[in-house]
């Protein structure tokens, strides 16, 4: 069965989906850290990726379109906007596969990775 690891974190188990812990500085600081609404709503896409333990965390572009009833080349615009602010790291797993480091900056999540 697939876990939401914040909701193990709190000691609850239940099925995947649920909730997803956002850091409150998204939401006080969104215009402040240059993130359109547009920007905001991909992010926590993935963020809500990220917080399952058997998935690694790259939705595609065309799921998060999808879901937003957006072009995917809204997503992609918006994907590239934030990797340029230092939000998200787009790299490959070592098998080739392709994920988002969603938050691992210093100052953002108390990251050190810069």
């Amino acid at each position: 069965m697939n876990h939401c690891l914040a909701l193990k974190k709190n000691g609850v188990m239940q099925p995947r989906g649920g909730v997803q812990a956002v850091p409150d500085i998204l939401l006080k600081q969104q215009g402040a850290m240059g993130l359109s609404a547009t920007d905001l709503v991909v992010l926590l896409n993935i963020l809500m990726y990220w917080w399952y333990v058997e998935q690694k965390p790259y939705p595609r572009p065309t799921t998060i379109a999808k879901r937003m009833d957006v072009n995917v080349r809204t997503v992609q615009r918006s994907l590239q906007r934030m990797e340029e602010l230092g939000l998200i790291v787009r790299s490959k797993t070592p098998e080739g596969s392709p994920i988002i480091d969603p938050m691992n900056r210093a100052g953002f999540a108390g990251g050190s990775n810069s």
